[in-house]
């Protein structure tokens, strides 16, 4: 017995796990890997419970380092796993919510023990999300099939737009998409009312919560006319409305369109759709004022604690990439990556973004999206302010490895990075050539004859 006077942490906790884990090797691995954490006392507590619920998933050498990354930084997968420990292990098809949880459990546990990247594990987590509404319309099929034989035969697609559109989404967020059909032939009204019926059903699918937790956070609002508007749409019906109504934002919104899931030539024509909006339509004068002047009233509306939407968030990034994108994306094809850290790059690379922009900017995304993340996973909340509790903070840091003074490291590192945020973002996002380029003929110059009308 272990004397607790003179103990160190990881004894203390080698000797709670004693009869639990009866390997020796196995028991001190587990015991310093815990002690070693974010949170400490905290992380034993809840990992007791998952190794009495499966005594044998230690046994696992990645199931054991996922499971000792995860209890010491969220509370909700750790309470998931003490009912349901098999998700760290294999897949569920049972509900949206066990789907969920198994791809988190294994992505954030690899990503909190180091395994992978960030841009790994945002796009592993989307292409999951990707699967579970895969499955979900599979099923939302089979379940408005009676009232709507046709639906059997109708081309249905969904594209993911926002951060899932970039395959960038995080662990805790909306997931963005808009919905589109083709008419059966010869059955136009029949067809409409089975695509409105199958796209509510996927919504009330992939939303419903259950005994398990909450399932995803469904956004429809991104479709034309927003939350009025019909949740699916044809092809056509898309055209016209961005032909005449579309606005700034909206344009905006459609560079990360991506097909997701159903139908693959609808999606593929969806997005070839998208592209030519963008790019052969492009912003005028009043439109780029439009994105900024949004982007004024969501940024004057954030809480100083908003990592992403006040002075220096992950907003300020995300906008100046894509404002960037927008006017020089029109004669240069490489510059409309959808994913923030890629589009970077290839504006770097095509001297749109100086080295010294590029490299602050994309370490200050790095960190502020793996802090949202620490911040989300404790509770699966959606949220991105971090919170005023010292320990919490505290518990925040020592999982992005500030050891020696954890709170006051997190604040300091927030502040520096916030501050060359803000300052690259007034420089890109109001650059005076940006106004000058918009709606100009330059737009539908060539490669070679833009790149020089720029140079200029």
């Amino acid at each position: 017995m272990t004397d607790p006077r003179n103990a160190t942490p990881a004894a203390l906790a080698e000797e709670r796990l004693r009869e639990t884990v009866p390997d020796p090797v196995i028991r001190r691995e587990l015991a310093e890997s815990v002690s070693s954490g974010p949170d400490p006392s905290g992380a034993l507590d809840r990992l007791l419970p998952i190794l009495e619920a499966d005594p044998e998933l230690p046994a696992d050498p990645e199931a054991r380092r996922r499971l000792t990354a995860l209890v010491g930084s969220s509370r909700a997968l750790s309470r998931s796993l003490s009912r349901n420990p098999w998700l760290l292990q294999e897949d569920s098809q049972e509900t949206v919510t066990l789907q969920l949880h198994h791809a988190l459990a294994t992505i954030a546990g690899d990503d909190l023990s180091g395994a992978i990247d960030l841009s790994e594990s945002v796009a592993r987590y989307s292409d999951a999300v990707d699967r579970i509404v895969s499955h979900a319309l599979d099923r939302a099929r089979v379940d408005i099939a009676e009232r709507h034989p046709i639906v059997e035969a109708l081309p249905f697609a969904v594209i993911a737009m926002g951060k899932w559109g970039a395959r960038e989404l995080n662990y805790s967020s909306d997931v963005d998409f808009v919905l589109i059909h083709d008419n059966v032939e010869k059955s136009e009204v029949a067809s409409r009312s089975a695509a409105l019926a199958l796209a509510s059903r996927l919504v009330t699918v992939l939303s419903t919560p259950t005994s398990d937790g909450a399932a995803l956070e469904i956004d429809l609002d991104l479709r034309p006319e927003g939350s009025i508007g019909p949740l699916s749409r044809t092809l056509e019906s898309y055209a016209r409305y961005y032909e005449q109504w579309g606005e700034a934002w909206e344009l905006q919104a459609l560079l990360k369109a991506r097909w997701a899931c159903g139908d693959p030539d609808l999606g593929s024509r969806f997005v070839a759709l998208t592209e030519e909006v963008i790019w052969e339509r492009g912003l005028d004068v009043e439109s780029l004022r439009s994105i900024r002047r949004i982007k004024e009233q969501v940024e004057l509306g954030a809480d100083q604690a908003d990592i992403k939407r006040s002075r220096g968030g992950i907003r300020d990034i995300e906008f100046s990439v894509q404002l960037l994108q927008l006017v020089h994306g029109r004669f240069d094809p490489e510059l409309r990556a959808p994913a923030t850290l890629d589009a970077l790059e290839s504006l770097h690379r095509h001297g749109f973004v100086s080295d010294e922009d590029h490299e602050g900017l994309a370490d200050a995304y790095r960190f502020l999206r793996n802090l949202e993340h620490r911040i989300q996973l404790w509770d699966l909340r959606q949220t991105h302010e971090l919170p005023t509790d010292p320990m919490a903070r505290a518990r925040i840091a020592r999982s992005l490895g500030f050891q020696r003074d954890p709170q006051r490291e997190l604040e300091e590192r927030l502040r520096e990075v916030r501050s060359v945020v803000r300052d690259a973002h007034e420089r890109l996002y109001f650059r005076p050539i940006l106004d000058a380029l918009v709606g100009s003929p330059s737009a539908r110059l060539g490669v070679e004859q833009a790149a020089l009308r720029l140079e200029a």
